[in-house]
Protein backbone atom coordinates (compact mmCIF):
# COMPACT_ATOMS: atom_id res chain seq x y z
CA UNK A 1 0.00 0.00 0.00
CA UNK A 2 3.05 2.53 0.75
CA UNK A 3 4.43 1.47 -2.46
CA UNK A 4 1.30 2.25 -4.76
CA UNK A 5 0.82 5.44 -2.88
CA UNK A 6 4.41 6.46 -3.29
CA UNK A 7 4.35 5.87 -7.24
CA UNK A 8 1.12 7.09 -7.50
CA UNK A 9 2.49 10.86 -5.51
CA UNK A 10 5.51 10.73 -7.63
CA UNK A 11 3.68 10.40 -11.09
CA UNK A 12 1.44 12.98 -9.96
CA UNK A 13 3.82 15.60 -9.11
CA UNK A 14 6.12 14.67 -12.44
CA UNK A 15 2.46 15.48 -14.69
CA UNK A 16 0.95 18.02 -12.74
CA UNK A 17 4.11 20.66 -11.53
CA UNK A 18 4.01 22.64 -14.72
CA UNK A 19 5.95 25.00 -12.85
CA UNK A 20 8.86 23.09 -13.48
CA UNK A 21 8.03 21.43 -16.86
CA UNK A 22 10.76 23.01 -18.58
CA UNK A 23 13.43 21.97 -16.26
CA UNK A 24 15.55 18.44 -15.75
CA UNK A 25 14.58 16.38 -13.14
CA UNK A 26 17.16 14.43 -11.47
CA UNK A 27 15.65 10.58 -11.02
CA UNK A 28 17.03 7.85 -9.00
CA UNK A 29 17.90 4.85 -9.92
CA UNK A 30 14.98 3.18 -7.76
CA UNK A 31 12.84 5.52 -8.18
CA UNK A 32 12.70 5.09 -11.97
CA UNK A 33 12.27 1.37 -11.57
CA UNK A 34 9.27 1.82 -9.23
CA UNK A 35 7.97 4.49 -12.02
CA UNK A 36 8.35 1.53 -14.98
CA UNK A 37 6.63 -0.96 -12.60
CA UNK A 38 3.33 1.11 -12.68
CA UNK A 39 3.59 2.74 -15.98
CA UNK A 40 5.68 0.83 -18.85
CA UNK A 41 3.33 -1.02 -21.59
CA UNK A 42 4.59 -4.03 -20.65
CA UNK A 43 2.80 -4.12 -16.92
CA UNK A 44 0.04 -2.69 -18.64
CA UNK A 45 -0.21 -5.43 -21.20
CA UNK A 46 0.05 -8.39 -18.71
CA UNK A 47 -2.25 -6.41 -16.39
CA UNK A 48 -5.15 -7.03 -19.01
CA UNK A 49 -3.43 -10.51 -19.86
CA UNK A 50 -4.48 -11.49 -16.26
CA UNK A 51 -7.97 -9.77 -16.63
CA UNK A 52 -8.55 -11.93 -19.32
CA UNK A 53 -7.11 -15.11 -18.00
CA UNK A 54 -9.90 -14.58 -14.88
CA UNK A 55 -12.69 -14.23 -17.08
CA UNK A 56 -11.55 -17.80 -19.05
CA UNK A 57 -11.51 -19.21 -15.33
CA UNK A 58 -14.64 -17.42 -14.45
CA UNK A 59 -16.22 -19.39 -17.86
CA UNK A 60 -14.79 -22.79 -16.65
CA UNK A 61 -16.25 -22.32 -12.77
CA UNK A 62 -19.82 -21.05 -14.76
CA UNK A 63 -20.58 -24.89 -16.24
CA UNK A 64 -21.36 -26.14 -12.91
CA UNK A 65 -23.11 -22.99 -11.59
CA UNK A 66 -26.91 -23.68 -10.85
CA UNK A 67 -28.79 -22.51 -13.63
CA UNK A 68 -32.49 -21.63 -14.29
CA UNK A 69 -33.87 -21.16 -17.62
CA UNK A 70 -37.23 -19.86 -18.11
CA UNK A 71 -39.78 -22.10 -20.19
CA UNK A 72 -42.82 -19.88 -22.08
CA UNK A 73 -44.49 -20.87 -25.21
CA UNK A 74 -47.63 -19.13 -27.38
CA UNK A 75 -49.13 -20.03 -30.56
CA UNK A 76 -51.84 -21.64 -32.32
CA UNK A 77 -52.27 -25.14 -33.42
CA UNK A 78 -55.40 -26.97 -35.55
CA UNK A 79 -57.28 -27.62 -31.72
CA UNK A 80 -56.85 -23.93 -30.98
CA UNK A 81 -54.58 -21.75 -29.30
CA UNK A 82 -51.55 -22.80 -27.34
CA UNK A 83 -50.35 -21.08 -24.22
CA UNK A 84 -47.71 -22.26 -21.20
CA UNK A 85 -45.25 -20.82 -19.11
CA UNK A 86 -42.54 -22.78 -16.26
CA UNK A 87 -39.29 -23.17 -15.43
CA UNK A 88 -36.24 -25.61 -15.55
CA UNK A 89 -33.64 -25.72 -12.82
CA UNK A 90 -30.53 -27.79 -13.69
CA UNK A 91 -27.19 -28.22 -11.88
CA UNK A 92 -23.94 -29.95 -13.20
CA UNK A 93 -21.73 -31.67 -11.09
CA UNK A 94 -17.68 -32.26 -11.45
CA UNK A 95 -18.60 -35.78 -11.51
CA UNK A 96 -20.18 -35.76 -14.62
CA UNK A 97 -24.27 -35.95 -12.96
CA UNK A 98 -26.56 -33.74 -14.22
CA UNK A 99 -29.50 -32.86 -12.22
CA UNK A 100 -32.69 -31.27 -13.35
CA UNK A 101 -36.38 -30.44 -12.20
CA UNK A 102 -39.00 -28.52 -14.09
CA UNK A 103 -42.37 -27.81 -13.89
CA UNK A 104 -45.13 -25.89 -16.34
CA UNK A 105 -48.47 -25.42 -17.42
CA UNK A 106 -50.09 -24.48 -20.13
CA UNK A 107 -53.92 -23.86 -21.70
CA UNK A 108 -55.34 -25.17 -25.21
CA UNK A 109 -58.31 -25.54 -27.09
CA UNK A 110 -60.91 -23.07 -28.25
CA UNK A 111 -62.90 -20.94 -26.10
CA UNK A 112 -65.64 -23.08 -25.17
CA UNK A 113 -63.62 -26.70 -24.90
CA UNK A 114 -60.14 -25.35 -23.63
CA UNK A 115 -57.63 -27.69 -21.35
CA UNK A 116 -55.57 -27.39 -18.47
CA UNK A 117 -52.09 -29.59 -18.20
CA UNK A 118 -49.39 -29.32 -15.94
CA UNK A 119 -46.29 -31.12 -16.18
CA UNK A 120 -43.58 -31.41 -12.87
CA UNK A 121 -40.53 -33.91 -13.55
CA UNK A 122 -37.05 -34.55 -11.80
CA UNK A 123 -34.46 -36.52 -13.79
CA UNK A 124 -31.28 -37.80 -13.70
CA UNK A 125 -27.92 -38.25 -15.90
CA UNK A 126 -24.96 -39.88 -15.02
CA UNK A 127 -21.99 -40.54 -17.65
CA UNK A 128 -20.55 -43.79 -17.72
CA UNK A 129 -17.26 -45.08 -19.09
CA UNK A 130 -15.73 -42.25 -21.07
CA UNK A 131 -17.38 -39.10 -18.96
CA UNK A 132 -16.78 -41.13 -15.72
CA UNK A 133 -15.10 -39.11 -12.78
CA UNK A 134 -14.19 -35.73 -11.45
CA UNK A 135 -10.93 -35.75 -13.25
CA UNK A 136 -12.54 -35.94 -16.92
CA UNK A 137 -15.38 -33.71 -16.27
CA UNK A 138 -13.36 -31.00 -14.71
CA UNK A 139 -10.95 -31.06 -16.65
CA UNK A 140 -11.41 -27.63 -18.48
CA UNK A 141 -11.81 -26.11 -15.12
CA UNK A 142 -8.61 -27.39 -14.19
CA UNK A 143 -6.87 -26.35 -16.90
CA UNK A 144 -8.36 -22.89 -16.21
CA UNK A 145 -6.69 -23.09 -13.26
CA UNK A 146 -3.21 -24.00 -14.53
CA UNK A 147 -3.58 -21.41 -17.25
CA UNK A 148 -4.35 -18.89 -13.97
CA UNK A 149 -1.67 -19.91 -11.92
CA UNK A 150 0.76 -19.61 -15.54
CA UNK A 151 -0.55 -16.26 -15.78
CA UNK A 152 0.50 -15.19 -12.12
CA UNK A 153 4.04 -16.86 -12.76
CA UNK A 154 4.73 -14.90 -15.87
CA UNK A 155 3.66 -11.38 -14.02
CA UNK A 156 6.25 -11.96 -11.94
CA UNK A 157 9.00 -12.76 -14.30
CA UNK A 158 7.15 -9.81 -16.00
CA UNK A 159 8.11 -7.40 -13.31
CA UNK A 160 11.72 -8.82 -13.18
CA UNK A 161 12.29 -8.33 -16.24
CA UNK A 162 10.69 -4.46 -16.31
CA UNK A 163 12.86 -4.17 -13.53
CA UNK A 164 16.02 -5.59 -16.32
CA UNK A 165 14.93 -3.22 -18.84
CA UNK A 166 14.63 0.17 -16.84
CA UNK A 167 18.06 -0.46 -15.31
CA UNK A 168 19.34 -0.62 -18.00
CA UNK A 169 17.79 1.99 -19.64
CA UNK A 170 18.48 4.16 -16.67
CA UNK A 171 22.51 3.09 -17.24
CA UNK A 172 22.52 3.60 -20.74
CA UNK A 173 21.47 7.09 -20.37
CA UNK A 174 23.57 8.29 -17.87
CA UNK A 175 26.72 6.47 -19.20
CA UNK A 176 25.77 8.21 -22.65
CA UNK A 177 25.55 12.08 -20.14
CA UNK A 178 28.97 10.80 -18.52
CA UNK A 179 30.18 10.73 -22.59
CA UNK A 180 28.43 14.11 -23.19
CA UNK A 181 30.44 15.55 -20.34
CA UNK A 182 34.10 13.56 -21.61
CA UNK A 183 33.62 15.24 -25.07
CA UNK A 184 32.17 18.73 -23.50
CA UNK A 185 35.79 18.84 -21.11
CA UNK A 186 37.80 17.32 -24.51
CA UNK A 187 36.56 20.73 -26.51
CA UNK A 188 36.79 23.25 -24.40
CA UNK A 189 40.68 21.60 -23.67
CA UNK A 190 40.68 21.61 -27.27
CA UNK A 191 39.75 25.46 -27.54
CA UNK A 192 42.12 26.32 -24.67
CA UNK A 193 45.05 24.60 -26.09
CA UNK A 194 44.52 25.89 -29.37
CA UNK A 195 44.88 29.22 -27.84
CA UNK A 196 47.76 28.62 -25.73
CA UNK A 197 49.56 27.21 -28.88
CA UNK A 198 48.74 30.33 -30.90
CA UNK A 199 50.11 32.87 -28.25
CA UNK A 200 53.13 30.48 -27.16
CA UNK A 201 53.87 30.04 -31.02
CA UNK A 202 53.79 34.12 -30.92
CA UNK A 203 56.42 34.70 -28.55
CA UNK A 204 58.63 31.87 -30.57
CA UNK A 205 58.23 29.25 -27.80
CA UNK A 206 56.37 26.63 -30.04
CA UNK A 207 56.50 26.05 -33.83
CA UNK A 208 53.57 26.56 -35.90
CA UNK A 209 52.98 23.23 -36.52
CA UNK A 210 51.60 22.80 -32.82
CA UNK A 211 49.03 24.93 -33.68
CA UNK A 212 47.92 22.84 -37.13
CA UNK A 213 47.94 20.12 -34.89
CA UNK A 214 45.89 22.20 -32.03
CA UNK A 215 43.28 23.33 -34.93
CA UNK A 216 42.92 19.62 -35.85
CA UNK A 217 42.29 18.43 -32.30
CA UNK A 218 39.68 21.14 -31.90
CA UNK A 219 38.00 20.44 -35.21
CA UNK A 220 38.11 16.07 -33.91
CA UNK A 221 36.54 17.00 -30.46
CA UNK A 222 34.41 19.49 -32.02
CA UNK A 223 32.54 16.24 -34.06
CA UNK A 224 33.32 13.95 -31.39
CA UNK A 225 30.74 16.20 -29.06
CA UNK A 226 28.13 16.85 -31.47
CA UNK A 227 27.69 13.04 -31.71
CA UNK A 228 27.74 12.51 -27.99
CA UNK A 229 24.86 14.71 -28.11
CA UNK A 230 22.71 13.14 -30.26
CA UNK A 231 23.20 10.26 -28.68
CA UNK A 232 22.58 11.17 -25.54
CA UNK A 233 19.38 12.77 -26.74
CA UNK A 234 17.90 9.20 -28.26
CA UNK A 235 18.97 7.91 -24.81
CA UNK A 236 16.95 10.33 -22.89
CA UNK A 237 14.16 10.00 -25.24
CA UNK A 238 14.28 6.15 -24.56
CA UNK A 239 14.44 6.76 -21.01
CA UNK A 240 11.31 8.93 -21.26
CA UNK A 241 9.11 6.75 -23.84
CA UNK A 242 9.64 3.19 -21.55
CA UNK A 243 7.71 5.10 -19.08
CA UNK A 244 5.16 6.68 -20.91
CA UNK A 245 6.19 10.22 -20.27
CA UNK A 246 6.05 11.57 -23.95
CA UNK A 247 7.37 15.29 -22.93
CA UNK A 248 10.80 15.07 -22.86
CA UNK A 249 12.92 16.90 -19.84
CA UNK A 250 10.79 15.24 -17.02
CA UNK A 251 14.00 13.12 -16.02
CA UNK A 252 17.18 12.33 -15.92
CA UNK A 253 19.48 9.91 -14.13
CA UNK A 254 21.73 11.40 -11.06
CA UNK A 255 25.11 12.54 -11.80
CA UNK A 256 26.47 9.56 -9.42
CA UNK A 257 26.61 5.75 -9.85
CA UNK A 258 26.49 3.16 -6.45
CA UNK A 259 27.92 0.51 -6.82
CA UNK A 260 25.92 -2.71 -6.41
CA UNK A 261 26.78 -5.40 -3.38
CA UNK A 262 24.98 -8.60 -5.05
CA UNK A 263 25.57 -11.65 -3.22
CA UNK A 264 25.72 -15.26 -4.59
CA UNK A 265 24.22 -18.01 -2.79
CA UNK A 266 26.27 -20.89 -2.06
CA UNK A 267 23.53 -23.61 -2.88
CA UNK A 268 21.78 -21.55 -5.53
CA UNK A 269 21.82 -24.83 -7.38
CA UNK A 270 19.71 -26.70 -5.16
CA UNK A 271 17.49 -23.69 -4.83
CA UNK A 272 16.76 -22.42 -8.63
CA UNK A 273 14.52 -24.72 -10.23
CA UNK A 274 12.44 -24.17 -7.19
CA UNK A 275 12.25 -20.58 -7.78
CA UNK A 276 12.97 -20.20 -11.69
CA UNK A 277 9.83 -18.85 -13.62
CA UNK A 278 10.07 -20.72 -16.52
CA UNK A 279 11.10 -24.55 -15.10
CA UNK A 280 7.56 -23.53 -12.78
CA UNK A 281 6.10 -23.08 -16.02
CA UNK A 282 7.31 -25.73 -17.41
CA UNK A 283 5.83 -28.14 -14.92
CA UNK A 284 2.22 -26.61 -15.16
CA UNK A 285 2.40 -27.50 -18.58
CA UNK A 286 3.51 -31.04 -17.59
CA UNK A 287 0.44 -30.88 -15.43
CA UNK A 288 -1.74 -29.57 -18.44
CA UNK A 289 -0.14 -32.09 -21.33
CA UNK A 290 -0.81 -35.17 -19.04
CA UNK A 291 -4.32 -33.99 -17.96
CA UNK A 292 -5.14 -33.70 -21.70
CA UNK A 293 -3.42 -37.14 -22.45
CA UNK A 294 -5.60 -38.61 -19.54
CA UNK A 295 -9.17 -36.92 -21.77
CA UNK A 296 -7.59 -38.35 -24.69
CA UNK A 297 -7.55 -42.13 -23.33
CA UNK A 298 -10.86 -41.71 -21.67
CA UNK A 299 -12.81 -40.36 -25.14
CA UNK A 300 -11.81 -43.86 -26.84
CA UNK A 301 -14.49 -45.58 -24.22
CA UNK A 302 -17.92 -45.46 -25.49
CA UNK A 303 -20.30 -42.85 -24.46
CA UNK A 304 -22.65 -44.35 -22.86
CA UNK A 305 -25.20 -42.38 -19.36
CA UNK A 306 -27.80 -43.37 -17.35
CA UNK A 307 -30.91 -41.25 -17.29
CA UNK A 308 -33.51 -41.60 -14.59
CA UNK A 309 -37.04 -39.23 -14.91
CA UNK A 310 -39.75 -39.39 -12.71
CA UNK A 311 -42.48 -36.81 -13.56
CA UNK A 312 -46.54 -35.88 -13.23
CA UNK A 313 -48.76 -34.63 -15.77
CA UNK A 314 -52.19 -33.06 -14.26
CA UNK A 315 -55.04 -32.29 -17.05
CA UNK A 316 -58.46 -30.64 -16.32
CA UNK A 317 -60.75 -27.89 -17.37
CA UNK A 318 -58.71 -25.44 -15.30
CA UNK A 319 -55.90 -24.95 -12.83
CA UNK A 320 -58.08 -24.98 -10.32
CA UNK A 321 -60.89 -27.43 -11.38
CA UNK A 322 -61.63 -30.48 -8.59
CA UNK A 323 -62.50 -32.64 -11.88
CA UNK A 324 -58.43 -33.19 -12.86
CA UNK A 325 -56.96 -36.46 -13.65
CA UNK A 326 -53.39 -36.92 -12.73
CA UNK A 327 -50.86 -39.55 -14.31
CA UNK A 328 -47.39 -39.99 -12.87
CA UNK A 329 -44.60 -41.20 -15.32
CA UNK A 330 -41.11 -42.80 -14.67
CA UNK A 331 -38.40 -44.21 -17.13
CA UNK A 332 -34.95 -45.68 -16.75
CA UNK A 333 -32.55 -45.65 -19.85
CA UNK A 334 -29.02 -46.45 -21.07
CA UNK A 335 -28.22 -44.30 -24.22
CA UNK A 336 -25.31 -43.97 -26.29
CA UNK A 337 -24.07 -40.80 -26.95
CA UNK A 338 -21.31 -41.86 -29.20
CA UNK A 339 -19.91 -43.59 -32.47
CA UNK A 340 -18.47 -46.90 -33.31
CA UNK A 341 -16.16 -44.44 -35.33
CA UNK A 342 -13.44 -43.50 -33.40
CA UNK A 343 -11.17 -42.43 -36.20
CA UNK A 344 -10.99 -38.63 -33.98
CA UNK A 345 -10.37 -39.90 -30.67
CA UNK A 346 -7.15 -41.99 -31.90
CA UNK A 347 -5.88 -39.09 -33.97
CA UNK A 348 -6.44 -36.88 -30.78
CA UNK A 349 -4.44 -39.35 -28.48
CA UNK A 350 -1.47 -40.16 -30.92
CA UNK A 351 -0.99 -36.18 -30.45
CA UNK A 352 -1.26 -35.80 -26.85
CA UNK A 353 1.23 -38.65 -26.50
CA UNK A 354 3.49 -36.65 -29.14
CA UNK A 355 3.22 -33.77 -26.82
CA UNK A 356 3.83 -35.48 -24.12
CA UNK A 357 6.92 -37.00 -25.34
CA UNK A 358 8.26 -33.39 -26.35
CA UNK A 359 7.31 -31.93 -23.55
CA UNK A 360 9.58 -34.37 -21.65
CA UNK A 361 12.60 -33.51 -24.09
CA UNK A 362 12.12 -29.94 -23.66
CA UNK A 363 12.37 -29.82 -20.11
CA UNK A 364 15.75 -31.50 -20.12
CA UNK A 365 17.01 -28.98 -22.60
CA UNK A 366 15.02 -26.22 -20.00
CA UNK A 367 17.29 -27.59 -16.89
CA UNK A 368 20.71 -27.85 -18.67
CA UNK A 369 19.95 -23.92 -20.15
CA UNK A 370 18.90 -22.71 -16.62
CA UNK A 371 22.20 -24.22 -15.18
CA UNK A 372 24.42 -22.76 -18.00
CA UNK A 373 22.94 -19.12 -17.97
CA UNK A 374 23.62 -19.30 -14.23
CA UNK A 375 27.07 -20.26 -14.39
CA UNK A 376 27.96 -17.76 -17.03
CA UNK A 377 26.17 -15.31 -15.54
CA UNK A 378 28.43 -15.76 -12.52
CA UNK A 379 31.30 -15.75 -14.62
CA UNK A 380 30.82 -12.86 -16.05
CA UNK A 381 30.36 -11.08 -12.46
CA UNK A 382 33.87 -12.20 -11.39
CA UNK A 383 35.00 -10.83 -14.72
CA UNK A 384 33.64 -7.46 -13.91
CA UNK A 385 34.46 -7.47 -10.94
CA UNK A 386 38.52 -7.81 -11.97
CA UNK A 387 37.67 -5.29 -14.83
CA UNK A 388 36.37 -2.69 -11.91
CA UNK A 389 39.37 -3.35 -9.77
CA UNK A 390 41.76 -3.10 -12.87
CA UNK A 391 39.93 0.02 -13.71
CA UNK A 392 40.46 1.54 -9.94
CA UNK A 393 44.04 1.35 -10.07
CA UNK A 394 44.73 2.64 -13.60
CA UNK A 395 42.83 5.39 -12.59
CA UNK A 396 44.78 5.97 -9.77
CA UNK A 397 48.17 5.54 -12.04
CA UNK A 398 46.63 8.04 -14.65
CA UNK A 399 45.97 10.66 -11.85
CA UNK A 400 49.57 10.31 -10.93
CA UNK A 401 50.72 10.14 -14.86
CA UNK A 402 49.21 13.48 -15.12
CA UNK A 403 50.21 15.54 -12.41
CA UNK A 404 53.81 14.44 -13.42
CA UNK A 405 52.57 16.01 -16.90
CA UNK A 406 51.52 19.02 -15.44
CA UNK A 407 55.17 19.62 -13.47
CA UNK A 408 56.93 18.57 -16.27
CA UNK A 409 54.92 21.12 -18.69
CA UNK A 410 55.18 24.13 -16.56
CA UNK A 411 58.94 23.12 -16.54
CA UNK A 412 59.17 23.58 -20.17
CA UNK A 413 60.55 19.82 -20.72
CA UNK A 414 57.38 18.91 -22.66
CA UNK A 415 54.79 20.37 -25.40
CA UNK A 416 51.13 20.98 -25.04
CA UNK A 417 50.20 17.85 -27.09
CA UNK A 418 51.70 15.83 -24.39
CA UNK A 419 49.77 17.33 -21.71
CA UNK A 420 46.89 17.04 -23.68
CA UNK A 421 47.44 13.92 -24.26
CA UNK A 422 47.99 12.62 -20.45
CA UNK A 423 45.04 14.83 -19.19
CA UNK A 424 43.17 12.75 -22.12
CA UNK A 425 44.36 9.38 -20.63
CA UNK A 426 43.54 10.36 -17.47
CA UNK A 427 39.57 11.50 -18.48
CA UNK A 428 39.17 8.04 -20.32
CA UNK A 429 40.46 6.09 -17.11
CA UNK A 430 37.53 7.93 -15.05
CA UNK A 431 35.50 6.97 -17.90
CA UNK A 432 36.29 3.67 -18.17
CA UNK A 433 36.15 3.05 -14.67
CA UNK A 434 32.75 4.80 -14.81
CA UNK A 435 31.84 2.17 -17.57
CA UNK A 436 32.97 -0.74 -15.16
CA UNK A 437 31.03 0.08 -12.28
CA UNK A 438 27.89 0.29 -14.74
CA UNK A 439 29.24 -3.11 -15.86
CA UNK A 440 29.60 -4.46 -12.37
CA UNK A 441 26.08 -3.32 -11.51
CA UNK A 442 24.43 -4.99 -15.01
CA UNK A 443 26.42 -8.22 -14.05
CA UNK A 444 24.99 -8.30 -11.07
CA UNK A 445 21.16 -7.56 -12.81
CA UNK A 446 21.91 -10.44 -14.87
CA UNK A 447 22.70 -12.28 -12.20
CA UNK A 448 19.67 -12.10 -10.31
CA UNK A 449 17.37 -12.06 -13.02
CA UNK A 450 18.67 -15.57 -13.82
CA UNK A 451 17.98 -16.57 -10.26
CA UNK A 452 14.40 -15.21 -10.45
CA UNK A 453 15.59 -12.93 -7.68
CA UNK A 454 15.54 -9.62 -9.45
CA UNK A 455 12.70 -7.76 -7.05
CA UNK A 456 12.11 -4.05 -5.62
CA UNK A 457 13.31 -5.90 -2.23
CA UNK A 458 16.55 -7.13 -3.86
CA UNK A 459 17.66 -3.74 -5.52
CA UNK A 460 17.15 -1.90 -2.21
CA UNK A 461 19.10 -4.43 -0.38
CA UNK A 462 21.63 -4.34 -2.99
CA UNK A 463 21.86 -0.47 -3.25
CA UNK A 464 22.90 -0.61 0.47
CA UNK A 465 26.62 -0.08 1.55
CA UNK A 466 28.45 -3.14 3.08
CA UNK A 467 31.89 -4.55 3.85
CA UNK A 468 34.55 -4.30 1.25
CA UNK A 469 36.04 -7.62 2.13
CA UNK A 470 32.69 -9.27 2.82
CA UNK A 471 31.60 -8.17 -0.92
CA UNK A 472 34.53 -9.69 -2.08
CA UNK A 473 34.05 -12.96 -0.53
CA UNK A 474 30.19 -13.00 -2.08
CA UNK A 475 31.50 -12.56 -5.40
CA UNK A 476 34.44 -14.89 -5.43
Amino acid sequence: MFRFCYQFFFILILLTNDALASEDRKISLSDYVYLALSESEQMLDINEQLFLSKLDLETAEYKFDSKFVPLASIGSAQSGNIQSAGGEWSKLTSYGTSFSAGITGGMSGEEDDRVATSNTYIQLSQNLFRGWGQKYNRSSLTIAEYNQEKKNIYLQKIRQTVIKTAIQKYYKALLSEKFVESAQRSYQRATENLEVSKSRQTVGLVSKSDVYRANIALLNSESSFKDQQKLNQTRIEDLHEYVRLFEIGYLNPEDKIIRFHPVIPYNWEAEVLDNNFDWISYRIDQQISKLNLFKAEQDLNPDVSLNLKYGATTTGKSFGDDNTTSDEYWSVQLRLNSTFDLFSEKQSLARQKIAVARLERNGESLKRKIFRDIRENINSLKAEDRRLRISDEKMKQSEKAFELARIRYERGLINNLELIEAENDLYNSELENFQAQIGYNLASVELAFSLSTLTEEWLEQTLLPVDADLQAKNTN
